[in-house]
C-alpha cells in the first residue's frame, strides 16, 4: 500500500511499515468478512499539516456483519478504551473499512459516518476491497469527501517477511546429530577397543 500516499490539501499523510503490516493482517486475515476500525496517530495541528497514522484500533463491537461502517456508541466506547490502554498520546485521525468484493467506492453510510465521527479536515478514510486487492483513501477536499489516492495493494506490499527456521527442523537436526554422534562413538570404541 506504499503506493497509496494520500495528499489531503496538498500534504501527504504518513504511514509506517508496522501500521501497514497490522492493517494487512486485519483486512486480509478474513478476506470474506467486513472489518472496520479507527486509525489513530498525531493530528495535523501538531505536525504542521501532516496527520501521522501510527496505529489501527479494530472495531469489534457495535456493528453487525455487512454494517461495519456503522459506528455506534458501543464502537466508540471500545475504541476509546483501547486507545486509553495502548495509545494514550494519540488521537483519532481517521478510520478504515474493508468491503470484500464491493469495491472501494463510497457508500452513503460512509459519508454519514465520516461526517459524524471524522469531520476534521485532516481526518481520512481507508476503504479496502480485500477480494480484488484494491484500496482507496478519502479525505476532505473543499468540504467534500473525495478520493485522494487509490490503487492496487498486495497482501504483503512493502513488507519483508522474516524467514524463520522451523522448530521441528531444529529438533530433527539435534536428534540426527546426537544419533550420529552416538553411532560414531560406538564405532570408534569398537575399532579402538
Amino acid at each position: 500500500m506504499t503506493s497509496l500516499q494520500p495528499s489531503v490539501g496538498g500534504a501527504s499523510t504518513e504511514w509506517n511499515t508496522e501500521l501497514l503490516a497490522a492493517l494487512y493482517e486485519l483486512v486480509f486475515s478474513t478476506p470474506d468478512r467486513e472489518v472496520a476500525g479507527v486509525l489513530v496517530g498525531i493530528g495535523a495541528e501538531q505536525t504542521g499539516g501532516l496527520p501521522l497514522v501510527r496505529a489501527a484500533v479494530p472495531a469489534t463491537q457495535g456493528f453487525t456483519v455487512g454494517q461495519a461502517s456503522q459506528f455506534t456508541s458501543q464502537t466508540w466506547a471500545q475504541a476509546h478504551a483501547d486507545m486509553a490502554r495502548y495509545y494514550q498520546a494519540l488521537e483519532p485521525v481517521g478510520w478504515y473499512v474493508s468491503r470484500p468484493g464491493y469495491g472501494t467506492g463510497l457508500t452513503e453510510a460512509d459519508v454519514v459516518n465520516h461526517s459524524r465521527w471524522f469531520a476534521r479536515p485532516d481526518q481520512i478514510l481507508l476503504i479496502v476491497d480485500s477480494s480484488t486487492h484494491h484500496a482507496a483513501i478519502y479525505g476532505w477536499v473543499a468540504d467534500r469527501l473525495t478520493a485522494v489516492a487509490h490503487g492496487a495493494v498486495t497482501r504483503r506490499a512493502g513488507m519483508r517477511r522474516r524467514r524463520r527456521f522451523p522448530a521441528a527442523a531444529v529438533g530433527l537436526l539435534i536428534i540426527i546429530g546426537i544419533t550420529l554422534g552416538v553411532i560414531c562413538f560406538i564405532f570408534a570404541q569398537t575399532l579402538g577397543g
